[in-house]
């Protein structure tokens, strides 16, 4: 999931500490030490710089320590278990002024900084800093050079907007919980849960995977902002793959994220799931593959909430209403009417739970030490709001972070989505959604109309030479004809332009669904949800998907 956008060259200094072995996540000195080490060495840096010609008049650091365990199960046998740790060191340095920086929008080179260390001790913190800092100094002030002697480029003359707008002091600090993973557990249950793809032999996969992820977060800055956060993830993906005979590929996954591993389903819940999605792959192998189609359809919450965060949440990160070669959909639409007046949306990193699920967009502070907010990007149908980091637009209401400043590691951050979250203001049952949808058909003398049921992602184009357009892409599809029934098609693609789709949307449910994943656009790949109902939309366009020509294994399966 995630916008197919150019990728910016990387700003940040990127260290890349070798993998380390879980022991040495036991040598760390303390959070507190680290910070203070970066501290330190951040002032020094911007003392000794600041007598150079074009001096700094901004730096942070962020120290990101990792930690990460799996363990893996194939047909009720496992097939790897693996743990590893990393260190990274991310620098922002800024020369310039806030409003023509270093960073302003013009080509980039990137220098690859690539440094051996750990955090046992603050001289190896310290050190690392100090040369990650020289040369990102010497890379920021080539940078100025460019922007200086190229910025007639610059498309907008809307008025002055910030490349680095004002930040406030921050201290924060989290408890450091450790992670709660039982490699043996976890393998038992793995076996017994992926047992359940064994015997079935119209199945090439089945799988059950789960993970934990440890995240410690180290962050300061010029403006003495410190910032210590740690997050834990665990993750389990079910999945199983066949193949068509005329040579689709059919996969089915299920994934479940939690904070706590108490939030992930039971063994009961995962074994339900696991044979749930043999009797999908089962069922996609003996449907029809469907025919192109334009006309009326229902997306349940998950897929509604792909093509929101694919259709519309692109288009609202407000950096690329910067950038000449956007397509700027919403750009000149505030304060009109872009969806039903019944309809509202917002982003809110600091929602963390959605129901008993977890939601894996929320954050207490983004990449650039601003604290999350919700945003209510749309009231009542009319477009209000933008997403924004610390770079900003000219208008005055829009030239301050609203803490939406994020990236991966080794990138530099540009305004994304968070948890986007579609209220519905007097929604209708799932019954009732399903009832106009067929009345339509009706109405229009159709044959049957679309019901979207899963998807596994999505992907979006906002650039301005290219189609402005979007791709979600569904696993479970079913027709739905004038008398209710029901038949599951495969090989379809839901596909259009944002516009013409949102002028299509009718009506809400009151089903409101969760999808979390990662989404991929220029500052790499990033932790979203987004929550939604099911919709009616009343003119969707679907095509072919591509598919392989691959035949079917000649030989059995070993078991068969």
């Amino acid at each position: 999931m995630g916008a197919n956008v150019q990728k910016l060259s990387h700003l940040f200094a990127l260290v890349v500490i070798a993998l380390l072995a879980c022991s040495a996540h036991g040598q760390r000195i303390s959070d507190r030490n680290v910070l203070s080490a970066m501290e330190t060495e951040l002032q020094r840096a911007m003392s000794a710089l600041s007598t150079q010609p074009d001096p700094p008049f901004y730096l942070s650091y962020e120290v990101t320590d990792s930690y990460q365990a799996s363990v893996a199960a194939m047909f009720g046998e496992i097939s790897s278990t693996s743990q590893s740790s990393g260190t990274y060191f991310d620098i922002d340095l800024r020369v310039g002024e806030p409003n023509m920086d270093n960073t302003h929008v013009v080509p980039r080179r990137t220098f690859p900084n690539i440094h051996i260390g750990s955090l046992a001790n603050k001289e190896s913190i310290r050190n690392a800093l100090w040369l990650l800092t020289d040369r990102a100094f010497k890379q920021a002030t080539e940078q100025l050079v460019n922007v200086r002697t190229k910025s007639e480029i610059q498309i907008d003359s809307d008025g002055p907007a910030l490349d680095l707008a004002p930040g406030v002091k921050v201290s924060h600090s989290e408890l450091e919980r450790p992670p709660e993973f039982s490699r043996e557990d976890w393998e038992k249950r793995l076996r017994r849960v992926s047992a359940v793809f064994k015997g079935h032999l119209d199945l090439l996969s089945g799988s059950a995977r789960a993970f934990v992820t440890k995240s410690n977060r180290y962050f300061v800055n010029s403006e003495s902002s410190k910032i210590q956060s740690t997050e834990l993830m665990y993750t389990v993906i079910l999945s199983a793959g066949s193949r068509a005979d005329d040579g689709a590929n059919l996969n089915v996954s299920k994934l479940f994220h939690a904070r706590r591993p108490a939030g992930l389903p039971s063994d009961k819940e995962l074994t339900q799931t696991a044979e749930e999605i043999v009797t999908s792959v089962i069922d996609l192998r003996n449907a029809p593959n469907v025919e192109p189609y334009t006309g009326p359809a229902i997306l349940s919450g998950r897929a509604s909430g792909v093509l929101f965060h694919e259709i519309l949440g692109h288009r609202l990160e407000g950096h690329r209403l910067k950038q000449a070669s956007d397509a700027q959909t919403f750009k000149d639409k505030v304060n009109q009417s872009v969806l039903p007046a019944s309809m509202s949306v917002v982003f809110d990193p600091q929602q963390t739970k959605f129901g008993n699920i977890d939601l894996i967009g929320s954050y207490a502070f983004d990449n650039e030490g601003i604290a999350g907010q919700r945003v209510q990007v749309i009231e009542n149908g009319v477009l209000k709001r933008f997403l924004l980091g610390r770079s900003t637009l000219p208008e005055p209401r829009f030239r301050a972070s609203n803490g939406h400043g994020r990236k991966a590691v080794g990138y530099n951050p540009v305004s994304r989505q968070s948890n986007l979250i579609v209220e519905v203001e007097d929604p209708y049952t799932a019954e009732e959604l399903e009832a106009q949808l067929i009345e339509l058909i009706k109405e229009r003398d159709l044959e049957y109309g679309l019901y979207f049921d899963d998807i596994i992602g999505g992907y979006t184009i906002t650039t301005r030479n290219l189609p402005n357009s979007f791709t979600v892409r569904p696993v479970i599809v079913y027709k739905i004809y004038q008398d209710g029934t029901r038949e599951l098609v495969r090989g379809v693609d839901l596909i259009g332009t944002p516009l013409a789709v949102f002028d299509s949307v009718i009506a809400a449910a009151d089903d409101m669904a969760v999808f979390n994943g990662q989404c991929g656009a220029e500052s790499g790949n990033v932790p979203v949800s987004a929550i939604a109902p099911s919709m009616l939309v009343g003119q969707i366009e679907v095509q072919r998907t591509s598919r392989s020509r691959t035949i079917l294994p000649i030989l059995p399966p070993p078991e068969a």
